[in-house]
C-alpha cells in the first residue's frame, strides 16, 4: 500500500495535515489533524470517521498531497470534529460538482485533481469567500 502526507489548505494556510492512501487514493480514514507529529503518531492506523452533527460550520478547502509528485482538489470540512466531509476522493465528479455548486469555486471542474501545489501554482485566482484564522504552519 502506498501512502503519503496530505495538507489542509484555506486561502494561504496550511490548517490542518492527513495520510492520503495511494492505492486507494482517498484521505486515509477522512481525519486531518493539527500537525505533522498527529498524522504520523496515527500512520496507517486510521479508522473511518465521519461528521455526525449536521449543525457543525461546515468549510470549503483544497486538499493537497505529495503522492505521486503531488496534485491537489476542493473539498469540504467539518472544523470542529476535523473531518473531511465532502471530496475525500480527488476524482469523485458528482462530490466536486456539489463542492463546486455549494462554495462557488470557480474553475473547469472536469480537470481536478490539478498537478501541484495550491499555494505555489497560483490558485489565489480561484473565487471563494472562506474565512479561517491563519496560524503560521509549524
Amino acid at each position: 500500500m502506498s501512502h503519503a502526507n496530505g495538507e489542509v489548505i484555506l486561502g494561504d494556510c496550511v490548517i490542518g495535515y492527513f495520510e492520503y492512501d495511494g492505492t486507494s487514493d482517498v484521505v486515509a480514514g477522512g481525519r486531518y489533524y493539527d500537525t505533522r507529529e498527529e498524522v504520523y503518531k496515527n500512520w496507517r492506523k486510521q479508522p473511518t470517521v465521519w461528521c455526525e452533527d449536521g449543525e457543525h460550520p461546515k468549510v470549503g478547502v483544497f486538499l493537497y498531497t505529495d503522492y505521486a509528485y503531488g496534485y491537489f482538489w476542493p473539498a469540504v470540512i467539518c472544523p470542529t470534529c476535523n473531518i473531511v466531509t465532502e471530496g475525500r476522493y480527488p476524482s469523485d465528479e458528482l462530490i466536486q460538482n456539489r463542492i463546486a455548486h455549494a462554495t462557488g469555486i470557480k474553475y473547469y471542474w472536469d480537470s481536478w485533481p490539478l498537478d501541484g501545489h495550491p499555494l505555489r501554482v497560483g490558485i489565489q485566482d480561484i473565487s471563494y469567500d472562506w474565512s479561517w484564522p491563519c496560524e503560521a504552519e509549524s
